[in-house]
């Protein structure tokens, strides 16, 4: 007599007071027999593992593409001919639907690959994004891992890409001067075409042109493989 009882909870249980848990307890101490308390607990720990799982995958991708949506149409360097010469398709790609979208390909023996640039990158974008081949959705340079580690800033990385796609620039005109108009040839080919050719002395400008070329190419080159490739 006048001792107010509490709720009524099953022996052995411990649930935190106030909690949505101790709530779920305080439910099943009334309803479950003594042996299914343990494998109830149990089953209950585990979605909330897998809740708490699955909530942390979709936070890290939605910051995986707040940060592809900034850093990637400034850049494009990995569609536009710079980076890569050519993409190999993989088992998974479907190269009729490739193909039916308005990507070229290409058979070498037994490899199905397409060149860059990239006849689907236009104006600094991805026509066929969401159906993009898997190499290409897997790809992701330093630049974006760096962001994703949380070791550079947004802004660092933006000052990078800005300053690679000055000298790709300046690699392009230099080679558009000396007569190379293949815009639809990767970079690297293009500038063993000019560099393969004899050099005429007689032509100052040109001789001067193309050591400007070699320079842009060799700052081109160091900021690839500094900030790019993986």
């Amino acid at each position: 007599h006048g001792t107010r009882s509490g709720p009524r909870t099953h022996p052995g249980t411990k649930p935190s007071p106030g909690s949505n848990h101790a709530r779920s307890w305080r439910i099943l101490a009334r309803s479950l027999p003594p042996h299914q308390i343990g494998i109830a607990e149990k089953i209950s720990q585990a979605r909330m593992a897998l809740r708490k799982h699955l909530m942390k995958n979709i936070d890290r991708d939605s910051t995986k593409a707040e940060t592809v949506g900034k850093l990637c149409p400034p850049c494009g360097l990995c569609c536009n001919g710079a980076l890569f010469g050519d993409v190999e398709l993989q088992k998974s790609d479907n190269a009729k639907k490739l193909a039916a979208l308005g990507l070229p390909l290409q058979r070498m023996g037994n490899k199905t690959r397409f060149l860059q640039p990239c006849a689907c990158f236009k104006d600094n974008l991805c026509t066929i994004y969401a159906d993009r081949p898997s190499r290409c959705r897997a790809f992701e340079c330093r630049l974006l891992q760096k962001v994703q580690a949380g070791n550079i800033s947004v802004d660092t990385a933006l000052k990078a890409i800005q300053r690679t796609r000055q000298i790709n620039e300046t690699v392009l005109r230099l080679l558009r001067e000396l007569g190379n108009a293949e815009e639809l040839l990767p970079l690297n080919r293009r500038c063993s075409q000019v560099m393969s050719q004899p050099v005429d002395l007689s032509r100052g400008k040109s001789v001067d042109i193309r050591g400007e070329l070699m320079m842009a190419v060799n700052q081109l080159v160091h900021n690839l493989e500094r900030n790019f490739l993986c």
